[in-house]
């Protein structure tokens, strides 16, 4: 997705120049840097969206961005857009029993399936806790 549409300007204003990327790719520094190239920057107020996944937001690099886009009057917006990836989704619903969901949610996380056991066993106070609220309701 590459998007870009000047507003309408009144006699004497400036023009609002909305940019919009789709910095899905290896190199999205340069995507959106290429995008803010193609656009006469000088004397328009800018709005920069763009769009990356998760895994890429540590390889966009803000100050090129920034720099890029210091020939505008004014930058009125800087704004990114992450897609979550990998949304597994579990099959769980209300009736699950809470124990069981925290171990399916571990199990999905790399990060965290080595704690396993671990962490469950911090989650036992809670289990308990849960349990004893039930009972009395």
């Amino acid at each position: 997705m590459r998007k870009s549409k000047i507003a309408t300007e009144l006699p004497g204003s400036r023009p609002l120049l909305d940019i919009e990327v789709d910095a899905d790719c290896d190199e999205p520094t340069e995507k959106i840097v290429g995008e803010i190239k193609r656009h006469s920057l000088r004397n328009a107020v800018v709005k920069l969206t763009y769009k990356i996944k998760e895994s890429q937001q540590a390889f966009v690099r803000e100050k090129e961005i920034r720099e890029a886009l210091s020939g505008a009057f004014m930058v009125v917006s800087l704004h990114r857009k992450v897609q979550r990836e990998g949304g597994l989704r579990l099959p769980m619903d209300e009736t699950m029993e809470v124990r069981k969901a925290l171990g399916m949610y571990i199990d999905t996380k790399e990060t965290l399936k080595p704690h396993r056991e671990r962490l469950m066993n911090y989650a036992e106070p809670l289990f308990a806790e849960l349990a004893e609220e039930e009972a009395t309701h």
